[in-house]
């Protein structure tokens, strides 16, 4: 069994027709035109790891079956597990392919943009917050009822309109502001989700640290305002639940 969650972001390019464009309501793919792409993907079963990957990303439109196919072309690949007694079949690294074929391949740094100018040899300093950390992980709270979990006050609450990842572009009060908002997004808001936490294989075996965090925060900067408390907190995945434990669907909801 797998749980895994994706993100594929598309390169903001200046002019009509030449990346991706939308609306609150759409979204437009110019067909045959790569188009940088950068994926993300946050692993919790049954291994734990983040990965980050780097390509291009072209969309084409099958009219027979009148559906929109994207093709990701990659050309780099990272992995960090966040479990050191299990670094995975092929450990901590970052993984790169040509980006042309034949005699017109050359790794220069003005034509592909590789470079190894922030390449370090020393091992990184421990996180500061693991004093703050148990040594075993804390697996008791997504076992808990939701009523048990959740501040009645956060469903509702007025913050979840007002989350703004961009807010720190503008100045540094806003940055502060919007650290508040956010901190009450993640602390408050986490623990009010219903499913979004859970692995295919059941209950109660996800923690609330540092990787949980980042795939909600994630989620919580990318989903437009008024759809933010709406898709954070339904009820995607309580399914699962019914399925492993015989169970009927009226029981997971």
């Amino acid at each position: 069994m797998k749980s895994e969650l994706h993100c594929k972001h598309m390169e903001e390019a200046q002019g009509d027709g030449f990346t991706v464009d939308y609306t609150t309501d759409t979204v437009t793919f110019p067909l045959g035109r790569p188009i940088t792409t950068f994926s993300g993907e946050m692993v919790n079963a049954p291994t734990h790891y983040f990965g980050l990957g780097q390509g291009t990303m072209t969309a084409h439109y099958n009219e027979e079956e009148s559906i929109l196919q994207l093709f990701l072309d990659g050309f780099g690949n990272s992995r960090q597990y966040s479990d050191v007694k299990f670094p995975g079949p092929h450990g901590n690294g970052l993984f790169v392919g040509p980006v042309a074929k034949g005699d017109n391949y050359v790794v220069d740094p003005d034509v592909d943009g590789r470079q190894d100018s922030y390449y370090r040899e020393d091992q990184p300093a421990p996180l500061k917050t693991h004093p703050l950390d148990p040594d075993v992980p804390d697996l008791t709270m997504w076992r808990r009822p939701l009523s048990e979990r959740c501040d009645a006050d956060v469903v509702g609450a007025p913050f979840w309109e007002n989350l703004d990842l961009s807010a720190s572009d503008d100045s540094i009060y806003d940055m502060l502001d919007q650290s508040i908002t956010m901190l009450r997004g993640v602390i408050a808001g986490l623990p009010c989700s219903t499913s979004w936490m859970k692995n295919d294989y059941g209950m109660g075996s996800s923690d609330f640290d540092a990787q949980e965090m980042s795939v909600w925060v994630h989620t919580l900067g990318e989903i437009r305002n008024d759809w933010v408390e709406t898709m954070s907190l339904a009820p995607w995945w309580d399914e699962w639940e019914c399925f492993y434990q015989n169970k009927t669907l009226t029981d997971c909801h």
